[in-house]
């Protein structure tokens, strides 16, 4: 296929090598290229000298100003340590899939490798940008708890449930109901809030709730179904004394906590969708809150797209997008909540 016009920011060397990986890649199955230093894997590779490199990148290359960025201080300390001179750079660039359709496919990262030194760096892009159809990652949602977030969320679940096989195994409607947990939050009715217990044998879909209860504190009796209030709970639960994460859990019967610790691995398997609040250090601080989105991501790069529509095979319509690429030795720490007690 025919590139699109190299743009002033981007050096010959990246744009028909480097940025033209995902165009090539599309089109293999119409026009196969054969090229020793490209292959079917989505893989680039090229030697330059580091001063040809560093020129470029003064010279206003963003591809290889990226490098430098990432690569070079660590190069250099390398060559201290062993003590032994570098003057080229060997760079490698393996963009990697999202699923396995080798004729459609999505893009997730990419693996850069100089040298002996190797970044991972996921890729994502705006909604509505000519990339957007073949770079899996979105921009990050600040205010996660807005109308137009959740209902992305749901369209999101829907996506998983209707196109992902692993997903579409659980969906109600191709497996039928699954087992239900032995007391869920009736949420239906935001006003009338009150728990539901099972006999065990129940099925239908749920939501699972995954979080951190934090350091102890007085105030935390208030949140606990106890055998206590469980009889009043069941009709009805103050919303008021529920704190923002926490909306159920049983902790004053050791024989109760042991027989639920015993169920959570299927209660979360079994859940139509599991609620990360990963992002709350105890069950008073809630999740939906506004996120403060991290420093400026690694790079914007510019994207050649196959063509303007998935469906259009011929490469005439080639669209260049923009993507981020994220360093992520800087992302966050995705944590998983355990149980703690």
């Amino acid at each position: 296929m025919e590139l699109p016009p190299k743009p002033q920011s981007i050096c010959k060397t990246a744009w028909e090598g480097v940025f033209a990986v995902p165009a090539m890649v599309y089109h293999e199955h119409v026009k196969p290229n054969r090229e020793k230093n490209q292959n079917q894997a989505g893989d680039y590779e090229y030697t330059i000298s580091l001063a040809t490199w560093l020129e470029c990148a003064h010279s206003g290359c963003l591809w290889c100003r990226f490098l430098e960025k990432h690569f070079l201080e660590d190069l250099r300390a390398l060559q201290k340590s062993s003590k032994r001179r570098i003057d080229t750079a060997h760079v490698r660039v393996e963009w990697v899939r999202w699923g396995r359709e080798p004729c459609r496919p999505l893009w997730d990262k990419a693996l850069v490798v100089v040298n002996d030194l190797r970044r991972t760096f996921p890729m994502f892009t705006f909604e509505g940008d000519p990339a957007a159809q073949w770079i899996k990652r979105r921009t990050l949602i600040p205010d996660v708890g807005a109308p137009h977030a959740l209902a992305k969320a749901k369209t999101r679940i829907e996506d998983c449930v209707l196109y992902h096989k692993d997903c579409h195994t659980i969906a109600p409607s191709t497996t039928g109901p699954t087992p239900l947990p032995t007391r869920l939050l009736d949420c239906s009715n935001p006003d009338h809030l009150h728990l539901i217990e099972t006999d065990g044998s129940e099925r239908g879909s749920y939501s699972a709730l995954s979080y951190v209860w934090g350091p102890e504190a007085p105030e935390h009796r208030l949140y606990r179904t106890t055998k206590g209030n469980l009889s009043a709970r069941l009709a009805k639960i103050d919303d008021t004394i529920l704190p923002q994460t926490i909306r159920d859990a049983i902790h004053d019967s050791d024989g109760d906590i042991h027989h639920e610790l015993a169920r959570m691995r299927d209660v979360y398997r079994y859940a139509y969708v599991t609620i990360d609040a990963g992002g709350a250090q105890n069950i008073a601080e809630g999740f939906l809150q506004d996120r403060i989105l991290s420093p400026k991501p690694a790079a914007l790069l510019p994207f050649i797209c196959p063509c303007g529509d998935r469906a259009d095979q011929s490469g005439s319509h080639t669209q260049i997008g923009k993507v981020y690429w994220v360093d992520s030795s800087n992302g966050r720490d995705y944590r998983h909540c355990a149980p703690e007690k």
